[in-house]
């Protein structure tokens, strides 16, 4: 079974500075279904590593989809 596990970041500007805030999904798809580790660990990791990476932003887990092969 195939996992996707969906993150949704935003990006907060003030409009005073000229900037629109948005905002985006970044999607990790583990095709063996099994990230190993203890349930929502994986999740959990994914999530801060996204936080980092999108540097002062938002970043929420979204959903987690399990699709049948």
């Amino acid at each position: 079974m195939k996992n996707s596990i969906e993150y949704v970041w935003d990006v907060e500007f003030s409009r005073a500075e000229g900037l629109t805030p948005f905002s985006d999904i970044v999607r990790v798809t583990i095709d063996s279904g099994d990230p190993g580790g203890e349930i929502g660990e994986f999740e959990s990791y994914m999530e801060g590593v996204l936080r980092e990476w999108f540097d002062g932003t938002s970043v929420k887990l979204l959903r987690i989809r399990r699709f049948v092969r």
